[in-house]
């Protein structure tokens, strides 16, 4: 049967988030690895201090980077629409998790541009970016947890009712937050031969 596949994701400040974000997201229609059906964003218990600060996707995808990276190739007009979109479905909501928030919005600002463009090319009729994010959102469903307990809660009970293949990146610091918790209680997750892990 269908294995769901989640992804639990954090990163420090200071990285290029679009950059880190895209490699997951483009390979989704190359890769049936990539395809993740949750992704989960999440703080680490402790990491690197850093002098950055948290950024909304809007300044992440359309205001950073340096020529040449990955947000700065694809349609500046596109991108824009897509955040302006997001931002009108997300008035009224708490900023708490800040950072945590500007990675899942970036996280569906890019996959609702590659499933734009994609279907734009296949000459399919227009529709507006509400609309691409909504079916980004129905494609694949990100949360915003406020720790990698909860995340492993959250996986422990899809562990209840599916088979799940789980990936966790972005940060060593996440990894080993991860690692850290699995050790302390038993796993949620099955185990898995050592010629089948990675980090």
């Amino acid at each position: 049967g269908h294995r769901r596949r989640v992804l639990i994701f954090n990163c420090g400040e200071e990285k290029t988030v679009p950059d880190l974000l895209s490699h997951l997201v483009i390979n989704r229609k190359r890769h049936a690895a990539f395809r993740f059906d949750v992704v989960l964003f999440c703080p680490v218990a402790s990491a690197k201090p850093t002098l950055a600060h948290a950024r909304a996707a809007r300044v992440l995808l359309l205001e950073e980077g340096e020529e040449g990276a990955y947000a700065r190739k694809l349609d500046q007009a596109t991108l824009r629409s897509l955040c302006d979109a997001l931002d009108e479905k997300k008035k009224g909501q708490t900023e708490n998790l800040q950072w945590q928030r500007a990675l899942r919005d970036t996280w569906r600002v890019l996959q609702a541009y590659h499933m734009k463009t994609q279907q734009q090319q296949q000459q399919e009729e227009e529709e507006n970016e509400a609309d691409w994010i909504e079916r980004a959102d129905r494609q694949t469903r990100t949360a915003v947890l406020p720790s990698v307990v909860s995340a492993l809660e959250e996986i422990k009970a899809m562990l209840n009712v599916e088979t799940l293949e789980v990936l966790v990146t972005g940060s060593l610091y996440l990894v080993g937050n991860v690692l850290g918790r699995l050790e302390e209680e038993p796993s949620p997750l099955p185990p898995t031969s050592p010629s089948s892990s990675s980090t």
